[in-house]
């Protein structure tokens, strides 16, 4: 029986994540490195560059087998592991991250333990059908997608009127 690939997640050492991907990638597997535009400041100017959305990780589709083949490219640490299990992620999980990519909303990342909020669906727009944890903050409204793997939460700003409870 062939095993299937699933899109692992590995620990990368830090700010290797480009190279880590660029090599895996070259060795012929595939890799997501979602990145995220941010403006940064130096002393005599500001330039946008793009950055990991979840530093220190890289998502690398394999099998089982292939985990420490993985793990010993230069500039990766080794799979994320979780009550003795590999870290990975569902194909549904990979697809909605890139949605919210390619909506072009600001994005930020935090690790935080939330207690859950209401569940929503986003009812419309360029995020339709993506589910979310919404939290006040600020007196603004976010919507906190939970990518459970990593215990990470994407924050977007997005108007309360396109979210529907479920």
């Amino acid at each position: 029986m062939i095993e299937q690939a699933k899109w692992h997640v590995f620990y990368c050492a830090s700010r290797a994540e480009k190279k880590a991907a660029a090599l895996l990638e070259k060795a012929g597997y595939a890799t997501f490195l979602p990145l995220n535009k941010t403006l940064r400041q130096w002393s005599d100017r500001k330039k946008w560059v793009e950055v990991p959305l979840f530093p220190g990780y890289i998502f690398v589709r394999c099998a089982h087998t292939q985990i420490s083949v993985v793990s010993s490219v230069p500039g990766m640490v080794g799979p994320l592991r979780l009550a003795g299990k590999y870290g990975s992620l569902s194909e549904q999980e990979v697809e909605n991250i890139k949605q919210i990519i390619l909506s072009g909303n600001p994005l930020e990342t935090e690790s935080l333990n939330l207690v859950p909020g209401d569940p929503v669906l986003i009812d419309y727009g360029p995020l339709q059908g993506i589910k979310g944890t919404v939290v006040n903050l600020a007196g603004k409204q976010f919507l906190y997608v939970q990518i459970e793997t990593l215990n990470q939460f994407i924050k977007i700003k997005i108007a309360a009127g396109a979210l529907k409870k479920t």
